[in-house]
């Protein structure tokens, strides 16, 4: 079957069809933006973990109500990243990530790699201890000139 938004073809059992179980997983159905992608089915012990943060991160950039308010701030997410699938490829292979994995109170960080950073993506993101991260919280955004600049308060 050959999904008609986005293109992409799935090999599917003819009988799947009115059981509603064919599902397009490219496309967007997390806040209009973020989708699945393909991913084997042996998955990491810290895949729904994974799955979660990854739902945070696009929330918080997309959902005109996250009380984090991201998106005001124009924070987006690269386009690989919104792929799940893409996510959990990349994620292992950013700082610290050990330490998240297990459990060590690390937080996923965009902005402490490259300061001011308005994108989360494989080159800006780091996991960092969480008193690290609610302290670089307490910071303020302003605008100024037009654009959002980071000041500490």
């Amino acid at each position: 079957i050959q999904f008609i938004r986005t293109n992409s073809v799935k090999w599917i059992h003819t009988s799947n069809i009115p059981t509603g179980k064919v599902k397009d997983v490219y496309e967007p159905s997390y806040y209009g933006v973020g989708f699945a992608g393909e991913y084997k089915h042996n998955r990491p012990t810290y895949w729904a973990a994974a799955l979660q943060l990854w739902r945070n991160m696009i929330k918080r950039c997309y959902s005109d109500s996250d009380p984090k308010g991201y998106k005001k701030f124009g924070t987006t997410v690269e386009a690989r990243w919104l792929c799940f699938k893409h996510f959990m490829d990349d994620i292992p292979s950013l700082p610290n990530f050990d330490l998240w994995k297990n459990k060590q109170g690390y937080q996923l960080d965009k902005d402490l790699l490259i300061p001011n950073s308005n994108v989360y993506s494989r080159e800006t993101c780091s996991f960092v201890p969480e008193s690290i991260n609610k302290a670089a919280g307490k910071r303020n955004k302003k605008l100024i000139d037009g654009e959002w600049v980071t000041t500490i308060s």
